[in-house]
């Protein structure tokens, strides 16, 4: 079984997880933790740790999404699996991404999942559109 963790500066991690169940439906499986102001990130990365650890004595193999590419919550995350070597981290997280890995979750396991299917996926739902020639 596979679990996700979301690590995020705030409450993004909250808000997009909500944002998930308004179109999915209830979700499990799926874990928010948010950087908060003023936090230590190693007090950050212990409780990364331990939500990890956490996860896998329940049987899923955990899988970290975290906001921004190299910034505080994927920091901590890289130093909370330190001794986890073969664990994932994506970063970057955006609704369409997060669906798709619902819609991943709910289908197949950890070792089925397609990495490059999935970042492909929620990168073609970016998109500029011109309001006018949306409406013609």
């Amino acid at each position: 079984m596979i679990s996700y963790i979301i690590c995020s500066h705030g409450i993004f991690a909250e808000a997009i997880r909500a944002a998930g169940e308004m179109i999915f439906g209830e979700i499990s499986g799926v874990s928010c933790l948010g950087l908060l102001e003023g936090e230590d990130m190693i007090d950050f990365s212990e409780r990364i740790k331990q939500q990890y650890e956490d996860d896998l004595s329940k049987g899923y193999q955990p899988i970290i999404l975290t906001d921004i590419p190299n910034a505080s919550p994927f920091n901590a995350s890289i130093l909370a699996l330190a001794e986890y070597r073969d664990a994932k981290v994506i970063t970057g997280i955006n609704l369409p991404l997060l669906l798709e890995l619902l819609i991943q979750q709910a289908h197949g396991d950890y070792e089925t999942l397609d990495f490059e299917a999935i970042i492909t996926s929620a990168r073609e739902a970016l998109a500029v559109t011109s309001v006018g020639e949306f409406l013609e």
